[in-house]
């Protein structure tokens, strides 16, 4: 019975971890350009938690300088004229690396390429 006692938290803990109780969800994903028109948007699905630059480089042709995302189905930033990309999750503004940010169920991802110097990022 001791060994029955012992066992079971364990079990518990990789049936927990187990990738086969992964969460299928939709959610939609947009692309924007600098003028907020929208170039892109579809209904995805993914699963929960997945983050949001893995579900992007899932549903689109990304191009990557130094590790961030620079181009996107062929939209490129212009660091030149300090146009970058920004994402939003329902609307509000990703403070973080997109690595470090998880999408979820009915979630709307936008991509948007914003002037730093004309208009706030957060926009």
């Amino acid at each position: 019975m001791y060994k029955l006692a012992f066992a079971l938290p364990f079990l518990f803990a990789l049936w927990l971890a187990n990738p086969a109780y992964a969460v299928e969800v939709n959610g939609i994903i947009q692309i924007m350009d600098q003028n907020n028109k929208v170039i892109v948007k579809k209904n995805i699905t993914f699963e929960e938690g997945d983050t949001i630059y893995d579900i992007t480089k899932n549903n689109f042709d990304v191009t990557e300088t130094n590790g961030m995302i620079s181009g996107i189905n062929g939209l490129v930033e212009k660091p030149t004229e300090n146009i970058h990309w920004a994402a939003f999750i329902d609307g509000e503004f990703v403070e973080i690396s997109p690595d470090d940010v998880g999408l979820y169920a009915n979630d709307i991802l936008t991509w948007a390429l914003r002037d730093f110097d004309k208009q706030e990022i957060m926009k």
